[in-house]
């Protein structure tokens, strides 16, 4: 007796528990068009603020970068990676131009896994409908494999190797990636990313050439999906 009196009020009380989680459960993007709209709005505030940020240092890539400008930068990124990272958290980035804001926050991030979050989003951004995109597929890619120590697939990335260098060398290229995908997601060759060199180096003496580093090969099969 007391066994089937115990039942019909355990089940009333999990019936309880259950509304009153709904009643505390956050307001999601997913059901509130509102609360997108202002996520989405902030999410190209983010990406506005990264590009900004840069302006100066891209339109001078031959000189040295002010150390002052660079910090304020360094902190600035991290902060926009966390906002982004708790927007993401909410459900909040559904459409390609979210997901394109987000990758292009994360391709400024310090780690390996910052870079391949750029390439999975903004290959998502692709697919949600925005070919602009396989743009920074590319950039997110190399710059993932460059900071692992990889041939990058597409060329798309120069580096200093020591701080005080005044010259960027291109990071060494996988050379059995094919051409037409180059040509497909960024647009250039190798050879016209050389070329890309030699103008950032300015009036610098620099050689245009692959850096002088040990970079392993990336050959097919190492990006499931895409090589």
């Amino acid at each position: 007796m007391l066994k089937s009196i115990f039942l019909p009020v355990l089940v009333l009380f999990l019936s309880h528990a259950s509304y009153a989680a709904d009643d505390i459960m956050p307001s999601s993007c997913q059901t509130d068009a509102k609360l997108q709209g202002l996520r989405s709005k902030e999410l190209q505030s983010l990406y506005q603020g990264d590009q900004d940020d840069r302006k100066e240092i891209e339109a001078h890539l031959d000189r040295k970068w002010p150390m002052k400008m660079m910090q304020k930068m360094a902190k600035n990124d991290a902060n926009r990676r966390r906002r982004v990272a708790d927007i993401f958290a909410e459900g909040c980035i559904n459409s390609a131009a979210d997901y394109a804001a987000a990758a292009m926050v994360y391709q400024h991030g310090i780690a390996p896994d910052h870079f391949f979050q750029t390439f999975l989003w903004s290959k998502r951004a692709v697919e949600l409908g925005d070919p602009t995109q396989k743009h920074l597929m590319a950039l997110g890619i190399d710059r993932y494999l460059m900071n692992i120590n990889q041939k990058q697939l597409f060329g798309s990335q120069a580096k200093k190797l020591n701080n005080d260098d005044t010259c960027w060398c291109l990071w060494p290229v996988e050379p059995t990636f094919p051409s037409a995908k180059r040509a497909e997601y960024l647009g250039q060759s190798v050879d016209q990313k050389m070329s890309w060199l030699k103008d950032i180096n300015g009036k610098n003496q620099c050689p245009v050439a692959e850096c002088k580093v040990d970079a392993k090969p990336t050959l097919s099969g190492f990006v499931p999906g895409f090589w």
